[in-house]
């Protein structure tokens, strides 16, 4: 029988990739890694690049991509993600031209209910993020709206971006680096300019001879004006504004959930350009800006939640475990997924953080690193990470997971979008987010309320089970970048929309289904040591095959290959790194087995798994041993393998 492709033992090396190499400090100061290093070539770590998050590591993870509709949309406009109401309807969202459609799940009828001719009294729209969000709440039949405009009813409470002069989160600054773009990146004064920019509010950046990406600076100083709409029988009507924050139209954030007591959870952004570390109003418990913030409808009152937020544009609420799972685009260093809890969010006696601007010991934080204060306009490297942060660290919350630029180009941009969580479309992630620019989808199988968990490739198919292209991600759907925006449709399975095209698709693990035969994998001992040696064993598999493993905490740090014999049996070992004390380790068999956990390193066997959640992989606990049973994917894997002797 002819294989379907190349045994991997036949065809390339068993690379073993120490992790150790990435260490300095004392702690794990994790490095841009050279292009191949986890699947070819040599192992290389230059300590001339800037420290930054890993990338997510290869998997099995597979998700179908199926197609479910398609928005209305004009060429160019920018969406939010989609937003489910009830048990049947979906709002799809455009920022600009303002606009939100109601999908319905039964019929896939679209419909439109609110446009620009229905704009409330007292706003005056602009900008690409003219419509910021909605989130409704069907219990009391009421929608809830941000629209960004230059002008504010009379009437509601507002509150003001920071003073230059007198607030200590204001300032001044000059911006020198704008004369001095890279044109040969595409990134250059396209007008002219008579910078530098000596002595500038921060928060009313004035240079209207500069263009920056095809927009006039200065960026406007708006406000976010908040509404309150009946909804009934698919109409809009009455609405009354609440609330206005003042913004600088940049990193607006603009995610927006109902809380379980009826308010508002509606994140902001830092309002700063690239290359800043969000100097000190996402610090400051008094600014609303760079917050987690929990508002009143009925009265505009607003509490903070939550501080050191960047630009959170997507939030989803989650019911086990109950909290709040986000997204918050990074600068150069990490693109965080954060989770908090709904009882941490709605405990009005301490306000959570984050990390990102300077607090009061001078440094900012992004992902587990400090950040240093960077250049204001300097587009690549800034700011640079300076150190890795203490994991955990008292008084701040770490990112659930994160990821970096990888060996992706010092101007690539990268920036998280999602996240989504679905037990009803996902088996093993527990978590799934995607990337905008490249389109790539990533997921996490670990619990929610970890911290600094490994980030895993998704392999995306079509409902046929066929990959969807050569990039292996959803920009393969849009021809070019789609930036993807996460959602749950009616009734909680997961979808995303391309921003692109206006397609969108649901999301689902392929159903697994035993194969003929299906190995299993027991690693011993129990509970794995620094500098320890584990032995794994696979039986029960198809004679003759070939597997091939990896072992991580994040990077992978050893993969080679195990060859079964007769009897469907093998073996293999590794030994622990030292620096891998307080990881979680995982083992994986690539196209068999999605990454399954070993437990923390010098600390305890994952005897169990948190409440609601299914054992991940087939888990089972024993006290003895770790043992999988391993469960074929039909559609993910299509019965592939790989035989040396074929």
């Amino acid at each position: 029988m002819s294989p379907e492709r190349p045994s991997p033992l036949a065809s390339a090396a068993w690379r073993i990739v120490p992790r150790a190499s990435l260490v300095a400090m004392g702690s794990v100061l994790t490095l841009r890694l050279a292009a191949g290093m986890l699947l070819g070539g040599a192992a290389v770590a230059s300590a001339q690049v800037p420290l930054i998050a890993p990338s997510p590591v290869p998997s099995a993870l597979t998700v179908q991509v199926a197609p479910a509709g398609t928005m209305p949309k004009s060429s160019g406009a920018n969406v939010a993600s989609p937003q489910p109401y009830g048990s049947d309807e979906l709002f799809l969202i455009s920022h600009a031209p303002t606009a939100v459609f109601s999908f319905d799940v039964r019929d896939g009828a679209i419909t439109q209910i609110y446009g620009s001719s229905q704009t409330p009294a007292g706003v005056t729209p602009t900008g690409t993020f003219a419509l910021m969000n909605v989130a409704g709440d069907p219990d009391v039949s009421k929608i809830y709206m941000v629209l960004t405009s230059t002008t504010v009813p009379d009437g509601i409470p507002t509150r003001a971006l920071p003073d230059p002069d007198a607030d200590a989160s204001g300032g001044r600054e000059d911006f020198s680096y704008i004369d001095t773009f890279d044109p040969d990146n595409g990134f250059g004064n396209s007008v002219g300019g008579s910078g530098p920019l000596l002595n500038r509010n921060i928060y009313d950046i004035d240079a209207p001879n500069y263009l920056l990406f095809g927009k006039a600076i200065p960026y406007e100083v708006v406000h976010q004006v908040f509404f309150e709409w009946d909804y009934t029988d698919g109409a809009l009507s009455d609405p009354r504004p609440f609330l206005a924050l003042e913004a600088q139209e940049v990193h607006v954030g603009g995610g927006m959930i109902v809380t379980p007591d009826g308010r508002l959870a509606y994140a902001t952004g830092d309002s700063l350009p690239f290359g800043m570390d969000g100097r000190r109003a996402p610090q400051d418990d008094a600014s609303h800006l760079g917050k987690l913030l929990l508002i009143d409808p009925s009265t505009g009152g607003v509490e903070v939640a939550a501080k050191g937020l960047r630009n959170v544009q997507h939030m989803q609420s989650t019911d086990e475990p109950s909290g709040i799972a986000l997204t918050d685009i990074g600068g150069v260093t990490a693109e965080e997924v954060n989770f908090i809890s709904w009882a941490d969010t709605l405990d009005s006696s301490t306000i959570e953080n984050f990390g990102w601007g300077r607090n009061a010991d001078g440094k900012a934080r992004e992902g587990t690193f400090y950040v240093g204060e960077g250049v204001p306009f300097k587009l690549g490297d800034e700011p640079a990470a300076a150190e890795a942060a203490p994991v955990p660290e008292p008084g701040f919350r770490q990112p659930l997971a994160q990821y970096g630029r990888g060996e992706q180009a010092p101007f690539s941009f990268v920036a998280a979008s999602g996240p989504v969580v679905s037990d009803r479309s996902f088996q093993q992630a527990s978590l799934v987010l995607g990337d905008l620019p490249s389109g790539e989808v990533y997921a996490t199988t670990a619990a929610l309320t970890g911290t600094d968990v490994p980030l895993y490739r998704v392999n995306l198919v079509d409902p046929d089970g066929e990959p969807l292209g050569p990039t292996n991600s959803l920009n393969d759907l849009a021809g070019g970048r789609s930036d993807p925006r996460f959602f749950l449709f009616p009734g909680g399975s997961a979808g995303v929309l391309l921003e692109a095209t206006g397609a969108f698709y649901s999301l689902d693990e392929p159903s697994a289904q035993a194969a003929a035969r299906s190995p299993s994998v027991s690693c011993t001992p129990s509970a794995p040591v620094p500098n320890g040696s584990v032995t794994c064993s696979v039986t029960g598999g198809d004679a003759g095959i070939d597997i091939l493993w990896r072992a991580a905490y994040n990077p992978v740090f050893v993969e080679a290959g195990v060859t079964l014999d007769g009897s469907g049996s093998g073996e293999f070992s590794f030994t622990v790194p030292a620096a891998a004390v307080g990881e979680e380790l995982t083992v994986e068999l690539v196209e068999w087995l999605a990454p399954v956990s070993l437990g923390v390193v010098g600390g305890p066997v994952p005897s169990s798994v948190p409440s609601g959640l299914a054992p991940p992989f087939g888990f089972t606990g024993d006290g003895s041993a770790i043992a999988v049973t391993l469960v074929v994917a039909a559609l993910a894997l299509r019965r592939r393998r790989v035989r040396a002797s074929d």
